[in-house]
């Protein structure tokens, strides 16, 4: 149960561009449980999103 932990907080530590650390993520759960919920999350564009935010 706990390397999933693990993982997730070496990708939160260790990744700097959002887009990089989203992916890395959605990797981390993927490979953790299968479910429909991870493989449903789009791919994000979190660079395009924040702009657009901010506009």
């Amino acid at each position: 149960m706990g390397d999933y932990i693990d993982r997730t907080l070496a990708v939160l530590k260790s990744k700097k561009a959002p887009t990089v650390k989203w992916q890395a993520l959605l990797k981390v759960c993927r490979t953790s449980k299968k479910s429909e919920l991870w493989e449903s999350l789009p791919e994000a564009k979190l660079e395009t999103d924040i702009r657009a935010a901010h506009q």
